[in-house]
């Protein structure tokens, strides 16, 4: 409470009315009724009064003439000794407003009771607080507006802020986010990257630094509220106090998961593509329209592949064929088609291949921007056709052979009534070996792929005349086992790798892997398995499955039984089974169950079958353990 008395020391009014003129605040007393007594020049000066005019004046006219009514409400219910504060603006002479924080107190002037006053004029706070709301509003407009999501937490990594883009990209309210703690929300490893930086960033912190760590940016793998994971690309910088030592983190979070994918499938292409060109039997090589060699997974010659790219086609071209080669280029890129055509190279030692040149188009815009070559050695399919012949002309000897000598052998006597048939099956691939022959001598000049394809159907029909053969000659010459230690796991696994699995059949193995190595003919052995896995095979058309079972099923005695889900057999066809060149299917001379059975009696064993009609077989050979 200010008191100043009329019989106060002379020096004490000095002093006071020193203070008063000197203080920057605006100073007034009022009396009670809210007359002005006395105000310091300062106050004078803002409001643009002389000191007559203010003595004549109301507080009332003082303050905003718009908050009258609440002036006068302060000075009637203002407590005598309690400091009453107030935000009413002052009033200038010409009107002007001036913002200001005015405390009043009761005390005592010249021996009465009387108000003394304090202003502060707080239109530069005024200013900056308005400002700071509109940056505040700025800053909310514009976080509540992008799609990335802008965080902040402080040096323990807790969350105090979330935009409310938080919701679209990871599902959380801003509410759920904040209560999460970041373990809940970040994959580990990536938490540990975090951590790691963060601590490298403390020891090396730098005032002038705001980048937390050594990159603007880092990728980290986090958690979506229904717990699938994505990838997030997190900017971060320092948040400092006024000394420069940091109170918190603000960042940037975006999602890439999209991104990632793209990156990964790219990558998955990329590495797809190379993997191709390298192991492509034939060479890849990318030109430019007018043939000038980019690019080339190896050179079709024996150049380094620095030296080969930035040549032309024309350069790797006798100059005979100089008119096809730009024949096909000028077709390609008119139509946009692919082209083919047939070339000589010249190796750096002279010899000369024969070179099959295949001719792809790779446009952008529908216009034809480079064409992608792919050649490959056709040599010696030329030689082939000579070769064919030759091998042709042999192997029909070595059939004819074969067959007259299993005529002649004395096992083959029981079978003297089906020999027409094995003559029949026999002759059926050399037909087609002789019809393949006769069509690569009329289209000698066609395409190579047709040769190809001839020759495919050749080694098939040569194969099949082979394994009738074999067939035939293992059991009108069987061998002695050649008896060796032998893992009967490992030949039911190798043979099954040479047995041709149809689709629509299933393989089950149930096999001992205990089982004791038994002292047998590994390739005999073999062959029982193979030969039984075909015959169930093929009494399976409509598919099924084949399920091989290795056992010891008795003392001294291991089993393996081969069982399918096929059409089954009747009694009389059981009594037959293992009669030489009887058989039921359409394929084959009835030599594979003969042959198993015969082999397995060399080892001291036995083959039992098991089966009924329309429920399968099952086919058990017992071997001595």
């Amino acid at each position: 409470m200010f008191v100043v008395a009329s019989k106060e020391p002379t020096k004490n009014l000095d002093d006071f009315q020193r203070f008063f003129n000197t203080v920057k605040e605006f100073l007034f007393i009022l009396d009670m009724k809210g007359r002005v007594l006395h105000c310091n020049p300062e106050l004078t000066r803002c409001l643009g009064y002389t000191a007559e005019e203010m003595l004549q004046m109301n507080i009332t006219e003082l303050f905003s003439t718009d908050c009258k009514d609440e002036i006068m409400e302060i000075l009637v219910n203002i407590p005598k000794g309690r400091l009453t504060e107030n935000r009413i603006p002052l009033q200038t002479k010409s009107g002007h407003l001036i913002p200001v924080d005015t405390k009043l107190s009761v005390g005592s002037w010249n021996g009465a009771e009387a108000l003394f006053g304090v202003s502060r004029d707080v239109t530069e706070r005024t200013r900056v607080e308005e400002e700071l709301r509109e940056s505040q509003h700025r800053f909310h407009i514009l976080t509540d507006n992008v799609k990335d999501v802008i965080w902040v937490v402080d040096m323990n990594f807790q969350f105090i802020y979330f935009s409310s883009s938080v919701k679209e990209m990871f599902g959380y309210t801003v509410e759920e986010a904040l209560a999460k703690s970041i373990d809940e929300i970040m994959t580990e490893e990536s938490i540990e990257t975090i951590a790691k930086e963060y601590a490298e960033a403390l020891a090396t912190d730098n005032p002038e630094t705001t980048i937390v760590g050594s990159d603007p940016s880092i990728e980290v793998e986090m958690f979506h509220k229904d717990g699938s994971r994505m990838w997030v690309d997190l900017s971060r910088s320092f948040l400092r106090n006024n000394d420069g030592s940091p109170n918190g983190i603000m960042g940037v979070a975006r999602n890439i998961t999209n991104r990632k994918r793209v990156e990964a499938a790219l990558q998955e292409s990329e590495a797809k593509l190379r993997l191709i060109g390298e192991n492509t039997p034939g060479h890849l090589v990318l030109h430019s329209p007018s043939g000038e060699i980019l690019a080339c997974n190896r050179p079709p010659s024996d150049m380094a592949v620095e030296e080969f790219i930035g040549t032309s086609i024309y350069d790797m071209n006798p100059p005979r064929y100089h008119d096809v080669v730009a024949a096909s280029f000028k077709r390609v890129i008119k139509t946009g088609e692919s082209d083919v055509y047939f070339t000589e190279y010249e190796h750096k030692d002279g010899h000369i291949v024969s070179v099959e040149v295949r001719l792809g188009a790779i446009k952008k815009d529908g216009k034809v921007v480079s064409i992608l070559t792919s050649s490959y050695d056709i040599t010696e399919q030329k030689r082939s056709r000579e070769e064919l012949e030759r091998l042709v002309e042999e192997r029909t000897k070595e059939l004819e052979n074969a067959q007259e000598q299993l005529v002649k052998s004395e096992r083959f006597a029981v079978l003297g009534q089906l020999s027409g048939g094995i003559a029949h099956e026999i002759r059926n691939p050399l037909g087609t070996i002789k019809n393949s022959v006769y069509y690569l001598r009329m289209q000698s000049d066609d395409s190579p792929h047709e040769i190809t394809g001839t020759l495919d159907i050749l080694d098939s029909a040569i194969g099949s005349a082979e394994s009738i053969i074999k067939s035939l000659l293992e059991y009108a010459q069987p061998t002695s086992p050649i008896l060796k230690k032998t893992n009967i796991n490992d030949i039911i696994n190798s043979s099954l790798s040479h047995v041709e699995i149809p689709e629509g059949i299933i393989v089950s193995k149930m096999m001992d892997s205990k089982l004791p190595v038994i002292i047998a003919d590994p390739i005999q052995l073999e062959t029982i398995i193979i030969n039984l896995c075909v015959n169930a095979i093929q009494a399976m058309e409509d598919g099924g499955t084949l399920t091989i079972k290795a056992e010891i099923a008795e003392p001294g005695w291991l089993e393996v039984s081969v069982i399918d889900t096929g059409t089954g057999m009747d009694e009389e066809t059981r009594e037959h089974l293992f009669e030489p060149l009887y058989t039921t299917k359409a394929k084959g001379i009835g030599l594979g169950l003969p042959i198993a059975n015969l082999y397995t009696k060399a080892h001291g064993g036995s083959i039992e079958v098991r089966s009924t009609l329309g429920k399968g077989a099952t086919f058990i050979v017992k071997l001595p353990s």
